[in-house]
């Protein structure tokens, strides 16, 4: 979705950018997670 490397999907999944929750031994990213991540991105692009 975000046409990002892995690395840098973990690097935000660490930081707390992204939310996500574990599922079994998975660990999944909501849909709504990834749209709030790029809204606030456009928020904060906007606020500049």
């Amino acid at each position: 979705m975000l046409s990002i490397s892995r690395t840098k999907l973990y690097e935000l999944l660490a930081g707390g950018a992204i939310a996500s929750v574990k599922v079994g031994g998975s660990r999944r990213v909501p849909v709504q997670a990834v749209e709030a991540y790029v809204t606030g991105l456009l928020a904060e692009e906007q606020s500049r």
